[in-house]
C-alpha cells in the first residue's frame, strides 16, 4: 500500500531530513553520519546539524562547511529554509 503525502509518518520525514543532510555532506567528502540536534533556542530552528568534528579532517572552518552544506541543501515540502549560525 502506497503512502499518500498526507499520510506520510514522522520516520519518513526524519529519514527525508537525514538523507538530504548526508547527500550535502558526502558532496563534500563526509561519509559519516551526523545525528541531529536540537538548537539552543527556537528561533535558530528545528533541527541542527553539527559540523564542527569535520573542521579537521576537511581543513576547513565549521561555519564554511555549514555554509557550503546549506547550499547544497535543496528546499522542498519538508525543507522550507535552510540556514546557518555561527
Amino acid at each position: 500500500m502506497e503512502t499518500e503525502a498526507s499520510e506520510t509518518t514522522v520516520h519518513q520525514m526524519w529519514e527525508r531530513i537525514r538523507r538530504k543532510v548526508a547527500d550535502a555532506l558526502a558532496q563534500l567528502g563526509i561519509e559519516e553520519p551526523v545525528e541531529p540536534v536540537q538548537p539552543p533556542s527556537p528561533e535558530f530552528g528545528h533541527l541542527g546539524f553539527p559540523v564542527f568534528k569535520f573542521a579537521r579532517t576537511l581543513r576547513r572552518a565549521p561555519d564554511v562547511i555549514a555554509k557550503q552544506a546549506a547550499e547544497l541543501i535543496e528546499t522542498d515540502d519538508l525543507v522550507s529554509k535552510v540556514v546557518t549560525l555561527k
